[in-house]
């Protein structure tokens, strides 16, 4: 690497409190994600009957589904500019509709056959507006400059360590 491209990159402290409210902001999120993620295909299966090689289906469709659609959306949440900034007005519109779909997705409208199937499918390819922040430009980017992390020395019970 050229000494001329090097840049010094200075990093900024993150307080207790600053770590503490980030995670209190997640637990919402994260509650209903654990929820879908552990009662759905029970939910799927055992209270509207539906075929479980469909739902596993369904199941895999949707995570394929994600890995289009996050990287997406995360372009999408880069270019937007308003004067609240790009990321709240996403929270805030995904905080919203997913509330809606949220209550949607356990309720199924006396439907049968297929058109019971074709709402199921519909409610679980629909994505959590959340997830794909973590693809945009902010957090990951090959315009940063390299970086140095310092190591430090860990013991683990496969290596030993060294003086």
């Amino acid at each position: 690497m050229d000494s001329q491209n090097t840049q010094t990159v200075q990093y900024k402290h993150v307080s207790a409190k600053e770590k503490y409210c980030f995670g209190i902001g997640a637990i919402g999120k994260d509650a209903i994600c654990n929820l879908v993620g552990a009662f759905l295909m029970l939910y799927f299966t055992d209270t509207l009957y539906l075929s479980p090689a469909f739902v596993g289906v369904l199941f895999f469709v949707a995570r394929i589904w994600d890995a289009i659609n996050d990287p997406m959306m995360g372009m999408i949440v880069d270019n937007t500019r308003t004067k609240y900034g790009k990321f709240r007005i996403w929270i805030t519109v995904g905080t919203l509709v997913n509330s809606v779909f949220f209550i949607l997705l356990f309720h199924s409208f006396h439907l049968s056959g297929t058109a019971l199937y074709v709402y199921v499918a519909l409610q679980a390819l629909r994505d959590f507006p959340y997830r794909p922040l973590a693809f945009t430009s902010s957090t990951i980017s090959i315009r940063q400059p390299a970086r140095k992390i310092p190591m430090r020395r860990q013991a683990t019970p496969s290596l030993p360590l060294r003086s």
